[in-house]
């Protein structure tokens, strides 16, 4: 599959890029103000809470109204607003606030790629081009350390926050060109000419996000899975429990040993360097 097939894609960069940069400045401005650990831990639960949240809430918007390109252009706007937004807050609240946005708005474009890379390339193909955007994304979070090194160096905290919009807004731009929605089927033309149906269709809206959430318990979800899915995901919340317990206090315990903001994204860099290095060989691109 050649990388014009794959020009779709290139929104993941920017959009990575963009929330990513921003997570990591945010813990960063919080302690400059004079935040410790625990408002960081504060801010970092409440994104993921949000993005946990936001993966059931931007999934049923999408079975619902069918949507692709807008709702990449609908997050990227949002983060970059959001992104914006930093530059003019100095408050604890507030910026626990924006990583809660941002934890929301970042995790939209994820379902839209899952199925773009099922629309987009043969069923044969699929796991290198899911691949291909495990490898984008995570260059994007690169491209993100990288600019944060550099930018501040020289400047502020706060003025890297419109560079992550800047990058958000370009991500804006490449789904406006690349990304095209599948053909529309008749009953999708027929409820987007009909302002009642598609009236009713965001109505149910809330119904559609609130009934998994009443309706979750770990039994009913235990019995739904094998013993080895129901380990499997066990084993994965597990690590992922893990990798927060290590990097919420992260960030904090740089700052504390006399670290640089600068220098703070050239840790978060080499981190981020592995995972560009590793993926093609874990995936069996080269």
């Amino acid at each position: 599959m050649s990388l014009t097939s794959r020009k779709w894609s290139w929104y993941l960069v920017p959009l990575n890029a963009s929330s990513c940069g921003l997570s990591t400045i945010i813990p960063i401005y919080m302690l400059a103000l004079g935040g410790q650990v625990r408002e960081v831990a504060i801010a970092m639960f409440l994104s993921n809470l949000a993005m946990t949240l936001g993966a059931v809430f931007w999934g049923r918007l999408i079975d619902a109204m069918h949507w692709r390109k807008t709702i990449i252009g609908l997050c990227s706007v949002a983060i970059a607003i959001t992104c914006a937004a930093m530059y003019f807050v100095s408050s604890m609240p507030s910026l626990m606030l924006l990583s809660a946005l941002i934890g929301f708005f970042s995790v939209g474009a994820a379902p839209v790629t899952n199925l773009l890379v099922m629309e987009k390339s043969r069923k044969e193909e699929w796991l290198k081009t899911f691949s291909w955007t495990s490898l984008i994304s995570a260059a994007g979070l690169v491209i993100a350390m990288v600019a944060g090194y550099l930018w501040l160096m020289q400047h502020d905290a706060q003025s890297y926050a419109l560079i992550c919009s800047a990058m958000a807004i370009s991500s804006l731009a490449l789904t406006i060109i690349f990304v095209k929605d599948p053909p529309a089927t008749l009953e999708h033309k027929a409820i987007a000419k009909s302002h009642a149906a598609l009236v009713d269709r965001f109505k149910h809206l809330p119904m559609m996000f609130l009934k998994p959430v009443t309706d979750f318990s770990l039994s009913k979800l235990q019995a739904s899975l094998s013993r080895k899915e129901f380990l499997f995901f066990a084993a994965t919340g597990l690590f992922f429990l893990s990798g927060n317990l290590l990097y919420t206090p992260y960030t904090p315990f740089l700052k504390s040993g006399g670290v640089t903001d600068s220098q703070v994204f050239l840790a978060y860099t080499i981190l981020h360097m592995s995972k560009v290095f590793f993926l093609p060989f874990n995936y069996g691109l080269v």
